[in-house]
């Protein structure tokens, strides 16, 4: 199902007494679009939420701990034509298969290049020191 969204436009710019409030180029014929999606009250609870330093401080740290991930995902999978920005199967039941296959591929990858760090930081070390 589509989103359904609103757009709120105004065509009679000229005579308005709110004009000067709403448009932000006083040159503009008109007056700006106002845009209201089914997100809009979430987004509304958000920014209220947000105004909290508490809150922020918060938001920031837990930005770093999930967004840095999903952003590594995205770049790593697009590197190799597997593209989470286009998923490559149809349906909500597929796609949703496919997009929870790819945490399990980053913790693996990530896994696998501290697993190899290890590796060459051992093999520096002379073979008595070893023992």
């Amino acid at each position: 199902m589509p989103a359904q969204r609103k757009i709120y436009t105004c065509d009679r710019c000229a005579d308005c007494p709110l004009a000067a409030r709403c448009r932000r180029n006083r040159k503009a014929k008109r007056g700006r679009e106002v845009m209201h999606d089914e997100q809009e009250s979430a987004r509304r609870r958000h920014r209220m939420r947000m105004k909290n330093d508490e809150a922020q401080t918060a938001y920031w740290r837990r930005q770093h701990i999930s967004e840095t991930p999903l952003a590594v995902m995205k770049a790593m999978f697009d590197m190799r034509r597997l593209s989470l920005r286009r998923l490559s199967l149809r349906g909500i039941e597929r796609v949703g298969q496919q997009w929870r296959g790819a945490p399990p591929v980053f913790n693996l990858k990530k896994s696998m290049n501290v697993w190899a760090e290890l590796r060459c930081k051992t093999s520096e070390t002379p073979i008595s020191a070893r023992n």
